[in-house]
C-alpha cells in the first residue's frame, strides 16, 4: 500500500534539540514535494503544540504544510524515553498503518514502534544543535 500520511518528528528531525531554530537544510524542498504529490503531512511530537507552532515560525517553517499536530503524550510530567504511540493518527485520518510513514531521529521511540504497528519508518540523523554541521539534506528523501 501506498504512503498517504507522513508524521514528522520535530525536534531532532526538523529542528535542533538545543539552540537556536534553524530548519534543517532541504526540509522547504521536501515539503513542498509531499504536498505536490498529494501527501498529507502532521507532526508527532511530545512538545506542546503552541511551541511547536513559535519554533516553526522563528525557523521560518510554514505551518501551513502540515494538517494536524499530534501532541504525544508523555508518561507523567517529566521527558521519558517511552516510543510513541502513533494510533491516534493512525484513528485520525483513519487508515491502515502500512499507508502512514514515520519520519524520525530515534530509533527506540520513533521508527520502532511505527514500524511494530505496521507503518513504514525513514531514520534521519539526530539534529542536535544549530550550531553543529547540518549535513544531512531532507530533500534526498524518498517515500514511496
Amino acid at each position: 500500500m501506498k504512503t498517504k500520511i507522513l508524521a514528522f518528528d520535530v525536534y531532532g528531525t526538523c529542528l535542533p534539540t538545543e539552540g537556536n531554530q534553524v530548519k534543517r537544510k532541504g526540509l522547504d524542498k521536501l515539503l513542498e514535494r509531499l504536498k505536490d504529490q498529494g501527501l498529507i503531512l502532521c507532526t508527532c511530537s511530545d512538545a506542546k503544540t503552541k511551541n511547536v507552532l513559535k519554533d516553526f515560525k522563528e525557523a521560518g517553517i510554514d505551518s501551513d504544510y502540515f494538517d494536524e499536530y499530534f501532541k504525544m503524550e508523555r508518561k507523567g510530567n517529566v521527558f521519558t524515553q517511552e516510543p510513541k504511540n502513533f494510533i491516534p493518527i493512525l484513528n485520525h485520518y483513519k487508515i491502515k498503518p502500512e499507508e502512514l510513514t514515520v519520519i524520525g531521529d530515534r530509533e527506540y521511540r520513533d521508527i520502532r514502534p511505527a514500524k511494530d504497528l505496521g507503518c513504514n519508518g525513514i531514520l534521519v540523523p539526530e539534529y542536535k544543535t544549530s550550531r553543529e554541521r547540518n549535513d544531512f539534506d531532507f530533500n534526498t528523501i524518498e517515500v514511496h
